[in-house]
C-alpha cells in the first residue's frame, strides 16, 4: 500500500522540483504490470492528471507522466480508466504544447498513449471527439520530417478517420 502514500504526496503537492523525485517513483511503480490495477484504485488516473495540469510547460515531466501513462493504456483496465477519468483532452493538450516546444520525444510518448487508447472503440470516440485529428495534423505541421512520428500519427489517424473525415482533410488540402 505504500503506492497510496506516493500519490496522496504527490496530489498534496505544489508544483516544483520537490515533486519529480515522486514521480519517477510513481513511474518505477507502473513498470509492475501486476501494480497497475491497484494503483489505479488508489487515485493513479487523479494523479497523472493534477501532474499534467501543475506542469504544463515542463516537458521533462510531462514526458515521465507520457511514460507513466504508456504503460497503464497498455493495459485494457488500464485505457478504461483514462477514458472514463476523462484524460484523453489533457493528453491531446500536452501533445499539443509538445509539438509547439518541439520536443519530439515527449510527442513520440505522447503518441504511443494515443495508440493505445485507440485500440478501443470507446477510446477511438473519445479521441475524435477531443478533437485527436486536429492535433494529429498539428504535430504532422511541426514534425513533417520526422519518420517515427509520422508513422505514429499515420498510425493513429488510420483508426480514427473515416472516409468522410479524410475526403474532409484532401478538400481542405486542395484549398
Amino acid at each position: 500500500n505504500r503506492q497510496e502514500a506516493v500519490l496522496e504526496i504527490l496530489v498534496a503537492k505544489q508544483q516544483g522540483n520537490g515533486s519529480i523525485p515522486y514521480i519517477r517513483i510513481l513511474n518505477g511503480l507502473v513498470q509492475i504490470p501486476q501494480l497497475v490495477s491497484k494503483m489505479l484504485d488508489s487515485g493513479l488516473a487523479e494523479t497523472v492528471k493534477i501532474i499534467n495540469d501543475l506542469y504544463p510547460n515542463d516537458i521533462d515531466v510531462i514526458t515521465m507522466n507520457f511514460d507513466t501513462m504508456k504503460k497503464i493504456s497498455n493495459q485494457k483496465v488500464g485505457r478504461d480508466f483514462l477514458i472514463k477519468r476523462g484524460l484523453v483532452d489533457s493528453i491531446l493538450k500536452n501533445i499539443t504544447q509538445c509539438a509547439n516546444l518541439k520536443n519530439s520525444r515527449a510527442v513520440l510518448s505522447g503518441l504511443t498513449v494515443l495508440d493505445n487508447l485507440s485500440r478501443n472503440d470507446s477510446g477511438k470516440e473519445a479521441i475524435k471527439a477531443a478533437n485527436g485529428i486536429d492535433c494529429l495534423s498539428n504535430v504532422l505541421d511541426k514534425f513533417e520530417t520526422d519518420d517515427a512520428i509520422l508513422k505514429m500519427c499515420a498510425k493513429i489517424y488510420s483508426k480514427l478517420a473515416t472516409n468522410d473525415d479524410m475526403k474532409k482533410q484532401l478538400e481542405l488540402l486542395q484549398k
